[in-house]
């Protein structure tokens, strides 16, 4: 079975902050990794979560 890829949106990048969820919809897989990328760089105590459809498929930071 193949997966049919994943539709423009579909991607997202989320940051998990003391006030609630801060989510960004990326418009391909590669702008969602380069955005988890250097939210984890500038932010490592920050829980931010890469999202495709509807799995986290990365995480770092705090747990």
């Amino acid at each position: 079975m193949t997966r049919a890829p994943l539709a423009a949106g579909d991607h997202r990048v989320r940051a998990i902050l003391g006030g609630g969820a801060i989510e960004a919809p990326c418009v391909d897989h590669d702008m969602a990794v380069a955005l988890f990328d250097r939210l984890r760089r500038i932010a490592p105590n920050i829980r931010i979560e890469r999202i495709a459809g509807t799995r986290v498929v990365e995480v770092a930071g705090l747990s």
